[in-house]
């Protein structure tokens, strides 16, 4: 490898330093655009959910939050691809928040089916003999005359 050699290849190096920066200030898409900001503010989405799947467990999880944040990454991966220029990097942050998003959802269902089975299995071994709700009123029928704690049951 001659100086020749050397010459060209720190050439080409330099000339794809220059189309890096100038793709970098790029006014349509660098980095002084919220086509670069919006998308890595959004990251931080993608990095709680991750954070809470390994960290926390499925009981913090509201369903009805976390399905709405599938159905808004689902809707910025559409607009990120349809959007001239093409957002790659919002696209990219929502393709994997929806990843990060669906994992947590089926999560927390699985948590909330395995409580309603379990709240279920209790009910079905309790003896019936337990009283209803509905005969809170007697209860505080029989102890009014004790307390004003008792007549305040009565007229509940």
């Amino acid at each position: 490898v001659g100086v020749t050699g050397t010459f060209q290849r720190l050439s080409t190096m330099a000339s794809l330093a220059r189309k890096f920066i100038s793709s970098i200030n790029n006014p349509k898409t660098g980095i002084r655009t919220v086509h670069f900001w919006g998308p890595v503010a959004n990251w931080g989405l993608v990095v709680a959910a991750v954070s809470d799947a390994f960290n926390k467990g499925p009981e913090v999880i509201s369903v009805p939050m976390t399905s709405s944040l599938c159905i808004y990454s689902a809707l910025f991966m559409r607009f990120a691809w349809l959007v001239q220029p093409r957002n790659y990097l919002l696209f990219a942050c929502h393709f994997f928040n929806e990843g990060a998003q669906l994992t947590q959802l089926y999560r927390g269902m699985k948590y909330e089916a395995e409580q309603k089975a379990l709240q279920e299995a209790r009910e079905a071994n309790e003896p019936s003999s337990k009283p209803s709700s509905s005969s809170a009123s007697d209860i505080g029928q029989q102890v009014a005359f004790l307390s004003p704690i008792g007549q305040s049951l009565q007229s509940a």
